[in-house]
């Protein structure tokens, strides 16, 4: 049983809970975690990943990000997002850096 314990608390960084009656039939053993979704930001050249809360614009997204709006693009899925695009908790977006020469 301790070893499933370790695992848990690995997988949910929540902790305990008091046995004041939430779960009846559990041991003390029992985790509770409230999980808030989140944006997930990926920036793949910084080879970064960052959770932001939302609802929040892509420019407000970037300026959190310390990214400048002017040298990239911003992607959800297949789609290009501008930068005034609201972006909801739950959904990911790619931050992928522009390159251009002559």
């Amino acid at each position: 049983m301790e070893g499933l314990k370790s695992f848990v608390d690995a997988a949910m960084p929540c902790g305990p809970v008091s046995r004041k009656g939430n779960f009846p039939n559990r041991g003390s053993g029992a985790v509770s975690c409230i999980m808030h979704p989140m944006i997930r930001v990926r920036l793949p050249q910084k080879k970064r990943e960052l959770d932001v809360p939302g609802p929040r614009r892509v420019m407000d997204i970037l300026a959190e990000a310390g990214v400048r709006p002017t040298t990239v693009i911003v992607t959800q899925g297949k789609r290009l997002l501008t930068r005034d695009h609201k972006v909801e908790d739950g959904e990911t977006i790619e931050v992928i850096s522009v390159v251009s020469g002559g």
